[in-house]
Formats: C-alpha cells, structure tokens, sequence
C-alpha cells in the first residue's frame, strides 16, 4: 500500500465546513469519514467500523476526494454517458456508413 496522503490546512477546513452544512445522510457520513482521517488519523478499516460502511466504500471516498476535491461532499447526480467512448457527434459520424448499408440492403 501507499503512503497516506496528508490532507492540508485548507482541505481540512473544508471538510469541517462541509460536515456543519451537510444537508443529508450521505453528505455527512462522506464529509465524517473524511474528517475522521484528517483531523482522528484514523485507519480506514476503523473508520468503515464506526460508520456501518465497507472498507472499501471508505477508501473509495477518500481517493475521490483527493482526485476530484469538495465537489464529492455534495449530492450532485453526475449523470450519463459515463462510460462514453465518443461524444454524441463522433459517435454519429462513425455510425453513419453502417446505417446507410442497413437500409440498403
């Protein structure tokens, strides 16, 4: 496993300000198991034991919020296509030959 990536002063605040504003269930159990490892240092097995979730669900919120930042402590639906290959435009583009030799034949 990798070093532990400490988390700084200001992502620490804006942990601490996301658990006060939390609007839901989910939103403060994300921003608690963040807070917990920034300002507890506590492991992520212990945490997932004290919050009733997974281990891995723990590590997942964590990672999340070190690649993708405060954006993961709200309840914002992410949407489709998120396993997309192409745009809509490309995957038009590619798709019209097939389509012309279908209704040709």
């Amino acid at each position: 496993m990798g070093r532990k990536k400490e988390l700084s002063v200001k992502q620490r605040d804006e942990i601490g300000t996301a658990l006060k504003r939390a609007k839901s269930k989910e939103e403060y159990q994300r921003a608690l198991c963040l807070w917990l490892r920034a300002e507890q240092a506590l492991p992520a097995k212990v945490i997932a034991k004290m919050l009733g979730m997974s281990f891995g669900g723990v590590r997942n919120i964590h990672s999340r919020y070190l690649k993708q930042g405060e954006s993961i402590l709200t309840n914002i639906p992410i949407g489709g296509r998120l396993h997309e290959n192409m745009s809509l435009k490309e995957e038009k583009t590619f798709l019209t030959p097939f389509e012309k030799a279908a209704a040709s034949s």
